[in-house]
């Protein structure tokens, strides 16, 4: 995948799901600290795997991701 077209990806995807992935993340975490942490890491999974995101089952996917940042706090 071409630069550009991961970037347009990834942005799409922040801008749709930023709120479920902060609420869960808050959930999981409950701190400010872990949670900016986790946000982070979330970020990165999410950048690094754009490609996936843009199919139907985003939204369960970027639940893992959330789930995955956490563990790994």
């Amino acid at each position: 995948m071409n630069y550009a077209k991961q970037v347009e990806m990834f942005r799409n995807a922040k801008s749709k799901y930023m709120g479920f992935l902060s609420g869960v993340l808050w959930k999981l975490t409950g701190d400010k600290e872990l949670f900016t942490e986790a946000m982070q890491n979330s970020l990165l999974q999410m950048w690094t795997h754009a490609d996936k995101l843009n199919r139907p089952k985003a939204k369960g996917y970027i639940y893992r991701i959330a789930l995955s940042a956490n563990e790994c706090l």
